[in-house]
């Protein structure tokens, strides 16, 4: 069976790395996208250290994740 996983990370959780570890041999039969945690919604009370800076909000074209992108 396989499986999709997305998750959304901090610069100071845990890493994508992490759950593929995790999974171990299970890895093999899933489909993972991650991607960062955006400032919005109850986001915003996070310190700014804490996001991985990849897009630029209102620069840069944000899109969905490519698993989801027959979904948007």
């Amino acid at each position: 069976m396989t499986t999709d996983i997305v998750g959304c990370f901090f610069a100071d959780s845990i890493q994508p790395g992490d759950i593929l570890n995790e999974l171990g041999e299970y890895a093999y039969k899933t489909r993972f996208v991650y991607q960062p945690v955006f400032r919005t919604g109850l986001a915003s009370d996070f310190s700014e250290e804490r996001f991985v800076r990849l897009y630029e909000v209102g620069k840069d074209r944000l899109f969905c994740p490519p698993l989801a992108k027959d979904r948007c």
